[in-house]
């Protein structure tokens, strides 16, 4: 049986086995059953294997996985993307599990905040992100190339800076609520006071009356994400938001290719890079 598990496991029930192996195939389990004609038994053994070069490739599997690596590559080609390119040795694995960072700060979310932070062109104050821009869903380690990154952002986007005052907090405890969702914020240079119940910014309590300049995706500003409809903006050519909470919108120019704001992996790719 398969699930949203990440680790293996394996249960006996009564009479029945439950088991299933870990994400990502880099494990299945193998089950012997054996039948007794003359006891009219049966038994089950279940062993664990893992996945690796050891095992043979089935022929014409591997021509049909070759065919789509093709097509991956290429298409990541004219995307500026090189699959096998390594970006950073990670010192400690990066949990990009799901069950962390839809539930809590993680690592993963300061490094992409941060490096969206690094490439704005105003000296912001705070950056969010929507943790379900984050999609593997699985523990990355050792050596990281492009394709893990792309992996880690399959959707990409620009990255905006804008300026709001009170909405910021309405902002971050829409974030809060959506707790366990895609619309869970990763925050940089905020934090939370929970014994006082307050937001923090660069350390001083949030003010409403303040205007802060926020960094955030793009997608944040269709509304479309949860709890946030009230995020839904857009710019004239002068950067005047229709939304009349957001003071100021200004985006990259989507026809110059050096502005990392265009793609928040490239963002994310050049940050790792300067580490």
């Amino acid at each position: 049986m398969g699930g949203h598990d990440h680790d293996n496991q394996i249960y006996k029930v009564g009479q029945a086995t439950v088991a299933k192996a870990d994400a990502n195939a880099k494990t299945v389990y193998v089950h012997t059953l054996r039948y007794n004609k003359n006891t009219k038994t049966a038994t089950v053994k279940s062993a664990l294997r893992r996945v690796n070069a050891a095992v043979p490739d089935d022929p014409e599997t591997a021509a049909v996985v070759a065919k789509w690596e093709q097509i991956k590559n290429e298409s990541l080609a004219s995307s500026g993307f090189d699959p096998a390119k390594m970006v950073t040795k990670l010192s400690e694995p990066l949990d990009c599990r799901e069950a962390v960072v839809r539930h809590t700060q993680c690592k993963a979310g300061a490094l992409i905040t941060a490096a969206m932070t690094s490439v704005a062109r105003t000296k912001p104050d705070c950056a969010i992100l929507n943790s379900g821009s984050i999609r593997v869903d699985d523990i990355l380690s050792g050596t990281l190339t492009e394709l893990d990154v792309v992996r880690m952002l399959p959707f990409g986007g620009g990255i905006t800076e804008v300026q709001m005052r009170g909405l910021l907090r309405k902002t971050l405890d829409a974030g809060l609520r959506n707790k366990t969702n895609g619309g869970y914020l990763q925050l940089h240079n905020i934090s939370r006071d929970e014994a006082a119940g307050k937001w923090m910014v660069a350390g001083k309590a949030l003010d409403d009356a303040k205007n802060y300049r926020v960094v955030l995706p793009d997608f944040l500003l269709t509304g479309n994400e949860q709890n946030m409809d009230f995020l839904k903006a857009s710019a004239d050519a002068d950067g005047k938001s229709s939304n009349p909470d957001i003071l100021s919108i200004s985006k990259a120019d989507p026809k110059d290719k050096s502005d990392l704001r265009n793609d928040v992996r490239q963002a994310f790719i050049a940050y790792l890079r300067r580490k």
